[in-house]
């Protein structure tokens, strides 16, 4: 089956240099927009928000966007600058009306945020983020510093925009390169893989992120790094299935532990950033042992999984000097100290602002999903995954009660059932998926992701969905209709990814238009 994938790549010459184009207009757009990084100040939000203060003195420059990167940088900065995961401390100060100040890094222009917390027995601030991703990204910043003697201070473009291409557009360049790679892997029409492509370069929230440093688009990278290993053995074992039960051939399908480990290592960093991508690496270690069933395979898997986990802990230790993460003392006096943002929940009556936002979860869901905020409203693409999965599971139950044995007319126009199996395995599969990680963000938060121009939690589920087209891709192009419809989705989903262009820490365009006729107001 693989070498006829790759006499049909050879057939077809003029795919290869489309998917060079659309990968090289995809990453000059987006270092283009990494190279001109700034945080401005726009001129429509404060029409928005009238409580909101127009800044007295000409503002710092600065090239970060909001309160997520900023505590990300302001860790960074105190991690090689001052060799200390502290950004901040309250000092006792009772010449001022409140008796205290708050001085250092993240209370410099530029570094404000409300994703600090703070010791309530060191009275020391820290980020709210899980310390793993900003240690590795701290690691080419004290180059910088130590080597070429660039700092945040003097340097702060030259710095920044480094590490984004480092971190963001290097492995966005990866991530469409093996994404490429898997549509060959299952399509053999042009339109679709051209179709799916475009879709992959231009209209998910991956490239709209790409431009600010946060955890959701390397999550998403890396969905796809730990997949695409176990797709490759899959389509092996069934390559050598198939060999073995012709007369005469005896063929070993022992799986390469080489890549069972690697997909491991980036399940478990998936997991680092993303604490309910944890359901994914749980399914992939099953979808691992699916293929061959032996101890070895799970001992492998644990293995690689844990190292990335381990770090984190190990890390996250000494930052603080405790095994539990900030995320879990949400709720906690280390967040809702006096003149903490999220100290308003108690101290203030009914508070203002989306973080603060009080709905019924049915409408919060609605809202998540086909909303103001909603994955399949603001990327319409993703409905086509939708179809895309209930034509697999409709597949794969109906195999199983034996309805398509002497009918495969039946098979809801899923070519390629074999060659597509582990595709349609993903799927099935997905479904369940979502509704863990969903109902996870459902019951656990009310704000949407805050100041978000899409749904930043559900990102790092994105090739996940792509995928999921895969198996009616090669239809959408047997009618007109199915084209345009198709196409439509493609318009208004990179409409959605691109209308935030000077900053992603903005509401979506769907919300920002009900602001403006008044029907939402948090």
């Amino acid at each position: 089956m693989i070498n006829q994938m790759n006499e049909n790549i050879l057939k077809s010459p003029n795919i290869k240099s489309i998917y060079f184009i659309l990968w090289v207009v995809t990453l000059g757009i987006t270092s283009a927009r990494i190279c001109a990084v700034e945080g401005l100040f726009d001129p429509s939000l404060y029409y928005a928000y009238p409580h909101r203060k127009w800044p007295e003195v000409k503002p710092e420059r600065m090239p970060t966007f909001s309160s997520n990167d900023r505590s990300r940088w302001a860790t960074i900065r105190a991690l090689v600058e001052n060799k200390t995961f502290v950004i901040g401390k309250r000092i006792e100060d009772r010449s001022t009306p409140i008796g205290y100040r708050d001085e250092g890094i993240v209370f410099e222009p530029g570094y404000q945020s409300i994703d600090i917390m703070m010791d309530p027995q060191t009275k020391q601030f820290y980020s709210t983020k899980p310390p793993l991703f900003t240690t590795l990204i701290s690691a080419e910043y004290a180059l910088l510093y130590h080597l070429i003697h660039w700092n945040m201070k003097d340097q702060r473009w030259e710095v920044v925009i480094t590490i984004l291409l480092t971190f963001n557009l290097l492995p966005l360049a990866l991530y469409l390169w093996r994404f490429q790679h898997c549509l060959d892997y299952f399509l053999i029409k042009d339109w679709s893989k051209i179709y799916l492509f475009s879709c992959a370069c231009f209209a998910t929230f991956l490239t709209t992120f790409s431009v600010t440093l946060n955890n959701h688009t390397p999550a998403a990278f890396l969905v796809l790094f730990a997949l695409e290993p176990w797709i490759i053995e899959r389509m092996r074992a069934t390559d050598l299935k198939s060999k073995t039960n012709e007369p005469g051939n005896r063929i070993s399908s022992s799986v390469r532990f080489s890549r069972i480990f690697l997909s491991a290592i980036f399940a478990g960093f998936l997991t680092t950033l993303e604490l309910p991508a944890l359901s994914f690496a749980c399914l992939l270690g099953f979808l691992w042992f699916q293929i061959e069933f032996r101890p070895k395979i799970l001992i492998t898997y644990l293995l690689g999984f844990l190292i990335p986990i381990v770090l984190l802990f190990a890390i996250n230790y000494q930052a603080l000097g405790d095994w539990k993460l900030g995320y879990s003392k949400f709720g906690s006096e280390w967040y809702e100290y006096p003149g903490s943002h999220w100290a308003k929940i108690k101290t203030q009556q009914n508070p203002s602002g989306i973080d603060f936002a009080r709905e019924p979860k049915w409408l919060y869901s609605f809202h998540l999903l086909l909303g103001h905020h909603g994955f399949f409203s603001l990327t319409p693409i993703f409905f086509l995954s939708l179809i895309g999965i209930g034509a697999c599971i409709i597949q794969v139950v109906s195999k199983k009660l034996h309805f398509l044995r002497n009918n495969p007319k039946n098979s809801l126009s899923i070519e390629k059932e074999r060659d597509q199996e582990p595709v349609i395995t993903i799927s099935c599969w997905l479904m369940g998926l979502s509704l863990v990680v969903f109902g996870f963000y459902v019951i656990k938060t009310n704000n949407y992701g805050g100041w978000t121009s899409g749904p930043r939690w559900f990102f790092w589920l994105t090739p996940l969905f792509l995928l999921a087209i895969i198996p009616i891709a090669e239809q959408l192009e047997k009618s007109s209709w199915k084209r345009g419809t198709a196409l439509i989705f493609l318009g208004i989903s990179t409409f959605s990814v691109t209308y935030p262009i000077w900053n992603p820490w903005r509401h979506p365009w769907i919300f920002q238009f009900g602001e403006y006729f008044g029907w939402f107001k948090y």
